[in-house]
């Protein structure tokens, strides 16, 4: 059970509402007789994308033709406080990575239990795939790189519609950064910042002239910006709370390196003053959004750098505690 591909078929499982509601009773009273205080009946890390348990493969299959019907009745169960109320978060979100067009995103209350959802299996649906994966990734390897109105359309509208789906992969936007902070590049068209002058080295009876890639030296700022604003387009609320597990702080963290470089070391503040103001703003959301883990990022370390703290407060952040 891969995708949503294995329900292309023609057929029906369940034909009316009533009997797909009855169906999942079935599955909810077996779910609580098998129900333990230590148990949640998760499928194992060996079972999540194949060897389903057959309860979860029978909801797969009601949902596919009585999707709203499936969907409260699970948030229902939810709200009842059920011994497997745990289990339906986890479900829930199955759901929504193997139907993400269908399954009601803009329905608030829906909204709210994947987000909760999303908060319980962090790290678990980071092991989950979605149909839209593939076609996500490109976006936001392509963000900032190409000009082309649809591209920034299709991010706007995943920022909204997908956001729990894209930032299960914000270590895309991290891996971007950090090559693109490398200057390896052989054009400067976009780029902000220098490279350092060239050194004379001698290699045997020969001297020649070497130049020194220091990351951070220089950079693509529409990359670096179009981040910003597409982070500060998804919710704030599943942003600095979901994606604390999957790599919201490695990105807030290469800006602090991006700017320690042009602060401290190139004393050039004017590259990187398109950024700051975005990037305090984004910084701010956090704090206000989850002031609990915006406290334990705050005193981590960054190796090389500094404690995040000390850079915030500094000239390097000019944030504002």
């Amino acid at each position: 059970f891969h995708s949503c591909d294995k329900f292309e078929s023609n057929f029906v499982c369940v034909q009316s509402m009533e009997n797909a509601e009855f169906a999942m009773k079935i599955v909810l009273q077996y779910l609580e007789l098998e129900m333990t205080s230590d148990k949640l009946l998760l499928p194992t890390c060996n079972e999540e994308r194949n060897n389903l348990p057959d309860w979860l493969i029978l909801t797969f299959i009601i949902a596919k033709s009585h999707q709203q019907c499936i969907v409260a009745m699970i948030m229902g169960t939810i709200d009842s406080n059920s011994s497997c109320a745990p289990t339906m978060y986890y479900v829930l979100l199955r759901l929504y990575l193997t139907f993400p067009t269908t399954l009601q995103w803009n329905d608030s209350k829906v909204r709210n239990y994947l987000i909760e959802a999303a908060k319980c299996h962090a790290k678990t649906s980071l092991r989950l795939r979605c149909p839209l994966d593939s076609q996500i990734v490109e976006m936001l390897h392509n963000l900032g790189t190409s000009p082309h109105t649809r591209l920034l359309q299709y991010a706007t509208d995943c920022s909204k519609n997908h956001s729990l789906i894209v930032i299960r992969h914000i270590p895309v936007l991290h891996e971007k950064l950090m090559s693109d902070g490398l200057g390896q590049e052989h054009t400067t068209t976009g780029r902000v910042g220098t490279r350092p002058p060239a050194a004379l080295a001698q290699i045997g009876d020969r001297v020649v002239k070497v130049s020194i890639l220091r990351w951070g030296f220089s950079y693509n700022e529409s990359i670096w910006s179009s981040v910003l604003d597409f982070m500060a387009a998804l919710p704030a609320e599943l942003l600095f709370t979901y994606g604390i597990d999957t790599g919201v702080l490695l990105v807030l963290e290469d800006y602090l390196k991006l700017f320690y470089v042009h602060v401290m070391e190139l004393g050039s503040e004017e590259c990187i003053s398109q950024l700051r103001p975005k990037y305090v703003t984004l910084v701010k959301s956090f704090r206000d959004c989850n002031s609990v883990e915006f406290q334990n990022w705050s005193h981590s370390n960054i190796a090389e750098f500094g404690t995040v703290q000390t850079l915030l407060l500094s000239k390097v952040g000019t944030f504002d505690s």
